[in-house]
């Protein structure tokens, strides 16, 4: 009998070819993708103040790939400051993925998930990862703590005087609808900045080193699911994000913060598989 007119009988039953295609699917994932919820797949927050992602962006110029490691992306630029500061990155080393087995869910660059604007788009100012709810958040770079929870703006970078915004948080009893952020300086000239945390367990003053478990993965401040918001810049740079000036007008918040840089500049290539981009995480939406 031909094999497509042999009875529902004899066919393999349903449960064993539904296990069989789901085993496909994950075979050739790191398992953590089934793991996901499906709001942190695509998700396109970041640490900010309550905004359309909450960051902020400036001039976008590309950076020449010629150089960089396999996987890696060309970083855009705001000005010359903004390209001074990828040129002296092109010697750092030390640098881990501070998740593992997890996918990227969004870009450093334009997005219409940021609230930094560039060129008059909106720019999502650092790369969000994904895995589970609860996974360990580990050091990208050795360094040390200097901001841990929810109290962190001076450390992060924000250009102006933080008086009014934090008086409105106050105002507004608004504290705890923060990001859970731990701030390291790397001892290199550059913090990382770690964004959604769901506990910290690093402490400031804590000495620490690549890979250290500083933290778990969460969904705090403006998520819509858990994952982390890596952010990486100088504190020493001239090169400025503008803020939204519908988050300003809303928030107080200041009106710029120090440019940030792409983490995929330092970050191990994506080649060794470890890490693998989410859907749509590359498409700006």
């Amino acid at each position: 009998m031909a094999p497509w007119l042999r009875s529902a009988a004899s066919r393999p039953p349903l449960p064993l070819l539904l296990a069989f295609v789901a085993a496909l699917l994950v075979g050739g994932q790191p398992l953590a993708l089934a793991l996901v919820p499906a709001s942190a797949m695509g998700d396109r927050s970041g640490m900010g103040t309550g905004g359309r992602g909450g960051d902020v962006g400036p001039e976008v110029a590309v950076v020449p790939t010629a150089g960089l490691a396999p996987g890696a992306r060309a970083a855009p630029a705001l000005e010359r400051s903004g390209l001074d500061d990828q040129a002296t990155i092109a010697g750092m080393s030390g640098y881990r993925w501070p998740l593992e087995h997890a996918r990227i869910t969004q870009a450093f660059g334009p997005s219409s998930g940021g609230s930094f604007m560039v060129d008059g788009q909106a720019f999502h100012d650092g790369l969000d990862l994904a895995t589970f709810c609860g996974d360990r958040v580990r050091a990208a770079h050795a360094g040390v703590v200097i901001a841990a929870g929810r109290h962190t703006d001076d450390a992060t970078g924000w250009v102006g005087d933080l008086a009014a915004y934090h008086a409105r948080l106050d105002e507004k009893q608004a504290w705890g609808s923060l990001a859970i952020v731990i701030v390291i300086d790397d001892g290199n000239g550059f913090r990382s900045i770690y964004v959604h945390l769901a506990r910290v367990t690093a402490t400031v003053g804590q000495v620490v080193n690549a890979g250290d478990v500083i933290g778990f993965e969460g969904a705090t401040g403006y998520a819509s699911g858990c994952h982390l918001h890596y952010g990486l810049f100088n504190p020493d740079s001239s090169g400025r994000f503008q803020t939204d000036p519908e988050v300003v007008a809303r928030t107080l918040a200041p009106v710029a913060v120090v440019a940030r840089i792409d983490p995929l500049l330092v970050l191990p290539p994506l080649a060794a598989g470890d890490i693998t981009w989410g859907w749509g995480a590359r498409d700006g939406t």
